[in-house]
C-alpha cells in the first residue's frame, strides 16, 4: 500500500458522507450477507465476532477499524461477545479537470476501494470522534452536517497517521476475491490480464499464478463459467432471443455461443429452454449444476483461451486473432491425428474392457478400461506405458506407485522431494506446450478437471481430469491404483505409512501433550494459517498425530475445512501455538514484527522453518519427507525445553 498515493487522492478528492450507522449485535444475532452500497469505515467499539468481506475472513475485536469498498459483500456471525460497531458510508470522487497522475491513481489504484484493517495505537480519540459524528448525523441542520464532514476528515487523518507507522499493518482484500469481484462486474466485456494486473498493482504472472493456485482454474476459464451461468439464468427467466442472450454475456457469434453452451452443459441453449418450459427444472438439471459450479463445487470441465475473448475495436466486438504458434500447434495436432488414423485403418470398439485385432492391418489394439473421472467417463489403457502429468500436484502419486511419467512440468521436476526420482523424465515446460506433449506421444494424460488446455490434451491422448481436493491423499492414492492397475502397490504404501504413523504418533504426542501447534505462511501482503489439508504438514500434525490447534485455528481452519485463513498481523498472538511451523517466505517479514518476536514459541525456540518450495505438495512422496521433518522437528524442540 503506497501511503503517498493514497494521501494524494484524499487531498484532491471530493468526499461526501452518505450515512453514519450504529449497530449492536447480540451473541445470537448475525448480519446476513449485505452488499455494501458505498465505501465504508467499520469501527468496532466493543465485542468480537467473525466477519467476512467477500472471501476475506476477519476475527474482529475491540478497537479494530476495517475499510472496504463499494460492492463488497459483508457478513457478520459467530459473535462471541456483544458486538458494537459504527458504519461510516461515504463516496469519494475526483472532480474534473484533474491532472493525469491523479486520474490514473483514481482509475487504477482507487484508495476508496482498497480493503485494509488496523488496530490504532491510540484508539480513544478516534472513537470519541466517531460517536460525536453519529450524534451529529442524527440532526438535520446544516451546521451539524458540516461538523460530520469535519469529523470525518479528522478520523481519516488519524487512520492514515497510523497507517504511516511501520508498526501498522494493512490487510488488502484477498487478491483472488478482488479478481472475482471485477469479473462479476465486467464478465460481458473484454477482460485483459494486462489491464487487470495494472489495476491491482501486480504483475500478470503473479495474478495468474495466485488465481490458478487458489482456484485450480485460469481466469479465462472462470470468466467463461460465469458467462455460462448468466446465460442459464436468462434462458430460464426470459424469452429473449438467443442472439441477444449471447451478446449480453459477451458473445456476438451466436453459433459459437451455442457450441460453448452445449460443451458446458451437454445440451444446446434451445433444448435447455424447451426443457424449462415443458417440464420445469429437475434437481439434477443443468441449471442447478451451473448455479453451484461458479463457487468451485461442481465445476464442469471446459477449455478456452484468450483468443475466444471478444474485444472492442472501433465500437464493435470482434474475434481476437489466433497467434501463429497456436495455429501451428493445432495444424500439427490435426496432421498427427489424421496420419495416425490412416496408418491404423482400424475401427475401435468402446466398453469397460476391449481387446481386438484390426481387420485391415493386423495390429493389436491396446487393452482398455473405462475410468470414471471428475471430467466424465474416459477410455484409458489398462496398463499405460507413456504417461504425461500436467497436474503437478499428482506427479508424486505416480512416483509412489513405482510409475515414472515420461513428461512433467518444470515446476514439478524442480520439487526438492522428487530429487533422484525424476531422472530421464522430459520437461513439458509450464504445462501449456501442446507441441512438446505431442512429441512425447503419450498414451495417457493426467490433468486437473477443467484446467486450461484440457480439450487439447484430449485430442492428443486419453485424458483423466481430477478435481483437486475432492479426496483425501489416501483415497486419491487408491483411485490412482485403480486407474493405473497398481492397486496392490497403493495398498502396500498405505500399509507402510500406517506403520510409520503408529510408530511416531505416541512419540510426538508425548512431546506436545496438551499444547498447541500452528502452521503459518504468507507474504508481506498477507499472513496465512493452514489447516489439516492442502500440504505443509497439516495432514500429518492435525490429521495423523491429532495434535491440538489454537482455538481460532480450530474454528476457522479445521472445523470449517478451509485450506487456510488470512489474518492481520496484529492478531498474530491469537493464531500462534506453543509450537510453530512457518514457511521461510513468511518468516522474512514476520521477524520484523515486535508481535512475532514476543511470541512464547519464538522465545522458547519452538519454531521450525518450512521450505515453501518443498512443502507445497501433499502427495505420498512429499508426505513421507514431511513426516521425517515433523518428527525431527519435535525431537529437536524437545531437546530445547
Amino acid at each position: 500500500m503506497n501511503i503517498e498515493d493514497h494521501l494524494l487522492l484524499w487531498n484532491h478528492a471530493s468526499i461526501k458522507v452518505l450515512d453514519v450507522r450504529h449497530r449492536i449485535l447480540s451473541i445470537r444475532e448475525t448480519l446476513q450477507p449485505y452488499k455494501l452500497p458505498a465505501s465504508v469505515f467499520l469501527i468496532v467499539t466493543r465485542g468480537d465476532a467473525k466477519m467476512h468481506l467477500d472471501q476475506t475472513n476477519y476475527h474482529v475485536h475491540q478497537f479494530q477499524i476495517i475499510h472496504s469498498g463499494k460492492g463488497t459483500v459483508l457478513e457478520i456471525n459467530q459473535i462471541n461477545n456483544e458486538l458494537e460497531c459504527y458504519f461510516i458510508f461515504y463516496k469519494g470522487s475526483v472532480p474534473y479537470p484533474v491532472g493525469q497522475r491523479i486520474l490514473r491513481l483514481f482509475e487504477n489504484r482507487n484508495t476508496f476501494q482498497v480493503q485494509y484493517s488496523l488496530t490504532p495505537r491510540y484508539p480513544i480519540a478516534i472513537y470519541e470522534k466517531v460517536q460525536l459524528m453519529h450524534e451529529s448525523w442524527q440532526q438535520s441542520q446544516w451546521l451539524e452536517r458540516l461538523q460530520v464532514k469535519t469529523l470525518f476528515y479528522q478520523i481519516v487523518l488519524s487512520i492514515y497517521q497510523q497507517l504511516s507507522s511501520q508498526e501498522s499493518y494493512v490487510k488488502q482484500t484477498g487478491l483472488v476475491s478482488q479478481m472475482k469481484a471485477y469479473v462479476e462486474e465486467h464478465y460481458a466485456e473484454s477482460i485483459r490480464l494486462e489491464s487487470l494486473a495494472e489495476r491491482l498493482n501486480y504483475s500478470v504472472s503473479h495474478i495468474s499464478a495466485v488465481f490458478k493456485r487458489e482456484t485450480n482454474y485460469s481466469l479465462v476459464e472462470y470468466v467463461m463459467q460465469l458467462r455460462m451461468k448468466k446465460a442459464v439464468a436468462l434462458l430460464k427467466s426470459t424469452n429473449v432471443p438467443l442472439k441477444e442472450i449471447a451478446a449480453s454475456v459477451g458473445y456476438t457469434d451466436v453459433h459459437y455461443f451455442n457450441r460453448l453452451f452445449k460443451r458446458h452443459l451437454g445440451i444446446s441453449p434451445g433444448k435447455y429452454r424447451k426443457l424449462v418450459l415443458d417440464r420445469g427444472m429437475l434437481e439434477d438439471a443443468p441449471q442447478n449444476i451451473m448455479e453451484s459450479s461458479i463457487d468451485g463445487k461442481t465445476l464442469q470441465r471446459y477449455i478456452d483461451s484468450d483468443n475466444h475473448y471478444r474485444y472492442k475495436e472501433g465500437g464493435k466486438f470482434q474475434m481476437a486473432r489466433k497467434n501463429k504458434s497456436n495455429f501451428a500447434a493445432t495444424l500439427l495436432l490435426c496432421l498427427t491425428l489424421l496420419l495416425g488414423a490412416c496408418a491404423s485403418g482400424a475401427n475401435t470398439n468402446s466398453g469397460s474392457q476391449s481387446q481386438a485385432q484390426s481387420e485391415t492391418s493386423g495390429a493389436t489394439q491396446v487393452e482398455t478400461i473405462t475410468y470414471q473421472a471428475a471430467s466424465g467417463e474416459v477410455e484409458i489403457p489398462k496398463n499405460p506405458k507413456r504417461i504425461v502429468v500436467v497436474a503437478d500436484s499428482y506427479a508424486g502419486y505416480l512416483l509412489a506407485l513405482g510409475i515414472k511419467p515420461i513428461g512433467m512440468s518444470d515446476f514439478a521436476l524442480s520439487h526438492p522431494y522428487f530429487e533422484g526420482k525424476t531422472d530421464g523424465i522430459e520437461s513439458i515446460g509450464d504445462n501449456k506446450s501442446v507441441e512438446k506433449i505431442l512429441e512425447l506421444k503419450p498414451d495417457l494424460i493426467i490433468a486437473f478437471d477443467g484446467m486450461e488446455g484440457f480439450e487439447n490434451f484430449e485430442k492428443i491422448a486419453p485424458t483423466v481430469g481430477i478435481k483437486y481436493g475432492d479426496l483425501s491423499y489416501r483415497e486419491q492414492l487408491v483411485e490412482f491404483g485403480k486407474m493405473l492397475n497398481r492397486e496392490k502397490e497403493a495398498a502396500q504404501w498405505i500399509s507402510n505409512w500406517d506403520e510409520k504413523i503408529e510408530k511416531y504418533k505416541p512419540i510426538v504426542q508425548e512431546v506436545v501433550g496438551e499444547q498447541t501447534v500452528s502452521i503459518m505462511g504468507g507474504t508481506d501482503k498477507e499472513v496465512y494459517i493452514y489447516g489439516d489439508h492442502y500440504s505443509r504438514g497439516g495432514e500429518i500434525m492435525y490429521g495423523e498425530f491429532q495434535l491440538n490447534a489454537p482455538d481460532l485455528v480450530q474454528k476457522e481452519a479445521l472445523d470449517s475445512k478451509e485450506w487456510g485463513v488470512s489474518f492481520s498481523i496484529e492478531r498474530l498472538p491469537d493464531y500462534a501455538g506453543d509450537f510453530i511451523f512457518v514457511e521461510d517466505t513468511a518468516l522474512e517479514f514476520l521477524k520484523e514484527s515486535t508481535l512475532w518476536n514476543e511470541l512464547p514459541a519464538v522465545n522458547n525456540n519452538m519454531v521450525t522453518i518450512l521450505d515453501s518450495n518443498a512443502s507445497y505438495f501433499n502427495d505420498p512422496v512429499s508426505l513421507e519427507k514431511q513426516l521425517d521433518l515433523v518428527v525431527e522437528a519435535f525431537s529437536n524442540m524437545q531437546k530445547n525445553k
